[in-house]
């Protein structure tokens, strides 16, 4: 129970992008899960400790956490399927487009071999997967591919992750602006900055704040200056 408690708040203070308590948490959960000589609460925190790697844009440290978590997972389960996609994220982060194809690769395969687990796992998907090979796509400057990849993988997304939905189609608005396409950026921006407000998700704020350091400030586009006024009805882009 203890274990679980923690990797919730490892959680939470991840989405508040609260790196230091969400850190805490997870040195907690993983001290415990080694008392108890547990491989799958093991392999559970050192994935959790390398999305929050990947989320900080420390791909090293993701790749190396992640791979760790796939050595302890216990074979044939959804945790190794899991860890192979954090660890082709963290190589797309420190920009090793190959090895990260490799990896994501692989996390496919063991996802579809996976036993079936109804209490861990049952988000895991090949949507899952592309959304994460999406955004590294973005860290190797592939914007093209990930916006492509991004609305594939969105649109095959189960219902019931609404955050973590909005969370991608950040992500995709990013990429847009980066690739210089502003109207759809603004559109997708909007879409997943209602989200963010309702929710204080800063993993979600963070890329809206992103997206509009990238969009032309004196813009006249419809959707860039509605995005804008969103964000300044919402007090989103104002600080």
């Amino acid at each position: 129970m203890r274990i679980l408690y923690a990797e919730f708040a490892a959680w939470l203070h991840q989405d508040a992008r609260a790196w230091d308590r969400a850190q805490h948490w997870t040195d907690r959960a993983l001290t415990w899960s080694h008392q108890l000589d547990d491989n799958y609460s093991i392999a559970a925190t050192l994935i959790r400790k390398a999305q929050i790697a990947n989320d900080q844009g420390d791909g090293k440290e993701a790749y190396e956490l992640a791979k760790a978590a796939e050595r302890a997972a216990p074979p044939g389960t959804r945790f190794v399927a899991v860890a192979a996609a954090f660890t082709g994220h963290g190589y797309a982060l420190a920009g090793e487009r190959a090895a990260s194809e490799r990896a994501f690769d692989r996390a496919r395969a063991l996802a579809d071999d996976a036993d079936a687990d109804p209490s861990w796992g049952f988000f895991l998907d090949h949507p899952y997967i592309d959304v994460h090979q999406a955004h590294g796509r973005v860290a190797l400057g592939d914007y093209r591919g990930a916006i492509e990849q991004f609305g594939a993988a969105i649109s095959g997304m189960r219902s019931g992750f609404t955050r973590d939905q909005a969370v991608y189609v950040a992500r995709q608005a990013v990429a847009c602006a980066k690739a210089g396409d502003a109207e759809p950026a603004a559109q997708l921006g909007q879409a997943a900055m209602r989200v963010g407000v309702s929710t204080g998700s800063e993993r979600i704020l963070h890329n809206i704040h992103e997206l509009n350091d990238l969009l032309d400030p004196h813009s006249k586009q419809s959707e860039v200056v509605a995005f804008r006024d969103a964000g300044q009805r919402w007090a989103v882009l104002t600080s």
